[in-house]
């Protein structure tokens, strides 16, 4: 992280690494030809990677003083949510730019992820899990570098 980064935003950058790592070794378990359980894990923690990346990045760019505020914005699902959409609207309504690596990455983790995965048994091929992973680096490193 950059300096000056507050506690908040460094704090939900490390849950970001954290769930990038585990999304990494259960990547490492898929069958390369088959669907499989792993996978489905694989893009259920590469959304949270980029959501965490994307809240940090909010964080990082809005005073301390308005962190109360987002975060109630962070927690109300007709705000922010787990909405990664929202996240980038809210990041360029304060004139965030986004690269064309970054908005492909955002699209392709919204088209197979959200929240309620975690009540379903769907199983991801591999290579679609391992196309969601790395979209979730790519977001991830332009959170840092940002």
């Amino acid at each position: 992280m950059k300096p000056g980064v507050s506690d908040l935003a460094a704090s939900y950058h490390r849950a970001a690494a954290m769930h990038l790592e585990a999304a990494e070794v259960l990547l490492k378990h898929c069958s390369d030809k088959t669907k499989s359980r792993f996978a489905t894990e694989v893009i259920y923690l590469s959304g949270y990677v980029a959501e965490c990346a994307l809240k940090s990045a909010l964080l990082n760019r809005t005073p301390a003083r308005q962190h109360r505020a987002l975060l109630k914005r962070f927690r109300d699902p007709k705000a922010i949510g787990h909405d990664l959409e929202a996240m980038r609207l809210e990041l360029r309504r304060i004139g965030v730019v986004f690269n064309i690596e970054v908005i492909d990455s955002l699209r392709l983790i919204r088209s197979h992820w959200n929240t309620q995965m975690r009540y379903t048994a769907k199983l991801y091929e591999t290579q679609v899990a391992s196309d969601i992973h790395l979209a979730a680096i790519r977001i991830f490193r332009w959170s840092i570098r940002g």
